[in-house]
């Protein structure tokens, strides 16, 4: 992938991420229901993070005999995600994926179970200065929209375990629940390279489209500061 913005969207007080439908805190080691039984990770001392991420150029490398070979494709993505852990196993998970490649939303519905949604995207880069605007299209989904601008500043040093930066961004699973089973699979990359990143515009129905509030607080913004592949294994039962 060659370009992302990632926001980062704080939740103080109960985790009111953590109440999606799709979304279950696990109690005294059982699920209520039949949602997925995560835990909600946070980092230390702080609340609940959810997360807005885009990237641009994407080229997901499967492994394991995972996705489909669509899974490969040249996409623009926006997806929503929390952090989660499952015993003591940290990762994200997901309330939406919205893509521009159709080949790509279809490939990792059917191997992954995630929620992928197509939407028509568009993105332009004019020196340090990246507009990136996304309008899901997919029949049937909620309405959400995004656009935003930035600027890359300085690179940042490398993140330190126990940092935020290294909580919100090295990320080595995800899990996914279908049919009533919860799934977690592997991700390799190499550790990101983070830029600073100054906001220039910003409107968003990403959350709001999931049944999330509108966060009160600023977002906090890293941009990538270098090209960065990603491998993803396939889907294992946990």
């Amino acid at each position: 992938m060659t370009h992302f913005l990632c926001q980062f969207k704080p939740f103080h007080g109960p985790s009111t991420a953590l109440a999606h439908p799709g979304l279950l805190q696990r109690r005294n080691g059982q699920a209520s229901d039949d949602r997925a039984p995560v835990d909600p990770d946070t980092p230390a001392g702080l609340a609940g993070y959810v997360s807005i991420l885009g990237h641009a150029a994407l080229h997901a490398l499967a492994h394991g005999g995972g996705a489909p070979a669509a899974a490969d494709s040249t996409s623009h993505e926006l997806n929503v995600r929390t952090y989660v852990h499952l015993d003591g196993v940290p990762g994200v998970w997901f309330f939406s994926l919205d893509a521009s490649n159709a080949l790509a939303v279809w490939g990792a519905r059917v191997a992954y179970g995630l929620p992928y949604f197509r939407a028509r995207m568009q993105l332009q880069e004019h020196h340090s200065v990246v507009h990136f605007t996304s309008t899901r299209t997919h029949p049937g989904a909620p309405a959400a929209q995004f656009e935003a601008t930035w600027t890359g500043g300085d690179p940042l040093p490398s993140a330190a375990p126990g940092s935020l930066d290294f909580f919100l961004t090295e990320r080595y699973c995800l899990y996914a629940a279908r049919g009533g089973q919860l799934y977690r699979a592997r991700i390799f990359h190499d550790p990101w390279p983070l830029r600073r990143a100054e906001r220039l515009s910003f409107t968003s129905t990403m959350l709001e489209s999931q049944g999330l509030p509108t966060p009160r607080e600023a977002p906090l913004l890293h941009a990538q500061g270098a090209p960065l592949q990603v491998g993803i294994w396939r889907l294992e039962k946990v």
